[in-house]
């Protein structure tokens, strides 16, 4: 059977990221991810072989989810820098 004759087979998201991949979807450095880890900060890595590990992608949105939403206020940095670029009223 060649490829053109293949049936559509559906593919599905990745269930489980590298901690690198994990970490840049999170907007934290590999290295922060792997302090975030150590110190139960972070979803904890799956055993996928002996010598690799990965993130649930479920952990990972589950741990989004769950952190807190700023509120912003005068004293916020976020707010202010973009205050003084005119792009918050």
């Amino acid at each position: 059977m060649t490829h053109e004759q293949r049936p559509n087979i559906p593919t599905l998201p990745p269930l489980v990221l590298s901690v690198t991949e994990a970490a840049r979807v999170a907007g934290i450095s590999a290295p922060e991810a792997y302090r975030r880890i150590k110190a139960g900060q972070f979803p904890l890595p799956v055993k996928l072989t002996d010598k690799r590990r990965g993130i649930r992608v479920a952990d990972l949105t589950a741990w989004v989810e769950s952190l807190p939403t700023i509120v912003p206020d005068a004293t916020d940095h976020f707010v202010n820098a973009r205050k003084a670029k005119g792009k918050v009223a």
